[in-house]
């Protein structure tokens, strides 16, 4: 967290950064997976893998700032 002190040129006591970043490597993974028994997809069999793929790198920050 940075902090900025209060004077008379920022009109706020402080400010804060946030910076979160995922996926740093950008490796392909499934985030959740799970065998099938059938119907998902109207099929008449089961058997096979249902895989959610989880997010490239991604980066994203905020900042709040008190007054």
């Amino acid at each position: 967290m940075g902090r900025l002190s209060n004077s008379r040129s920022v009109p706020f006591k402080h400010v804060d950064f946030l910076l979160n970043a995922l996926n740093v490597l950008n490796r392909q993974y499934n985030e959740y997976l799970y065998i099938s028994s059938g119907g998902y997809f109207s099929t008449p069999s089961g058997g096979y893998e249902l895989g959610y793929p989880a997010a490239p790198f991604t980066v994203y920050g905020s900042m709040r700032f008190h007054f």
